[in-house]
């Protein structure tokens, strides 16, 4: 997202900040049920993005050494993005894992948007189930002429903004965020924010997926229960009294308070 669009919401939010009652809306429910579907991995976040990913053939995983293997296995492969060692040679036995840790990836690399082509195509492979979660299910073999790039840790975030400590856009480097980890990012909600109204804007701006939350959801479910994912906006309501004050001190000019107090 955009910092124009970034700033745009701030700016709307401190006009009206009231919870969004439109169409979309969703329940806790639902929006636990779709958290289980983040857990699952990249994958299932693509295809709740509308995109439709087929698993790489079982041939991947095949090692092949020797000369027989032809000489598409051999070679040397490319590494952009946050590494150190920008081409690795490989011999048609060395995995995935290897040739990540060979590039020196960091800790904060953003493992969701990073990715993997073969023969100009995005091979659908998950580095965070891969480095993190250690499933060796995505462990390919690596082939000369492979292209590996490795995402900054801001290449995916989520956006929290209205009765928030510190509203801002805040890194998602491992394709998935608690949303408990966001508020406390965004530095909790402020005294006059309305707890009853915590919201989770997903998908389209034109047509977007709301969550509407209570707090007791958020302190009584399991925190893996309540995820977000890249793109999702947080925003808190204001309490009635607050969305008074401000209509009242943004909209009428100060001089109609004179009469109103004693001297």
């Amino acid at each position: 997202m955009s910092k124009i669009l970034f700033v745009l919401i701030l700016v709307l939010s401190a006009c009206t900040n009231t919870p969004y009652s439109g169409d979309g809306l969703a329940g806790p429910d639902e929006f636990v049920m779709d958290s289980y579907k983040i857990r699952e991995g990249k994958f299932s976040v693509l295809e709740m993005e509308g995109k439709e990913i087929a698993a790489f053939p079982p041939s991947c995983l095949e090692e092949c050494a020797g000369e027989m293997c032809g000489g598409d296995v051999h070679g040397k492969v490319q590494l952009a993005g946050a590494v150190d060692v920008p081409e690795i040679a490989v011999d048609g036995t060395m995995r995935l894992f290897e040739v990540l840790a060979h590039a020196k990836v960091p800790t904060s690399a953003n493992l969701f948007k990073s990715y993997l082509l073969r023969d100009n195509q995005f091979l659908p492979v998950d580095f965070y189930k891969l480095l993190k979660e250690g499933d060796m299910s995505q462990n390919i073999v690596i082939r000369g002429g492979d292209k590996i790039y490795i995402a900054p840790s801001a290449d995916a975030n989520v956006i929290v903004f209205g009765e928030v400590g510190a509203p801002g856009a805040y890194d998602m480097p491992s394709g998935f965020m608690r949303l408990t980890e966001a508020l406390a990012l965004a530095k909790g909600i402020t005294p006059d924010g309305d707890r009853r109204y915590i919201q989770v804007i997903r998908g389209s701006m034109c047509n977007p997926k709301i969550y509407t939350l209570h707090w007791q959801h958020v302190l009584g479910l399991p925190s893996d229960s309540l995820l977000l994912m890249p793109g999702d906006i947080v925003y808190v309501a204001a309490t009635p009294i607050t969305e008074w004050s401000r209509f009242v001190t943004k909209l009428l000019p100060p001089f109609i308070f004179i009469g109103f107090y004693p001297q």
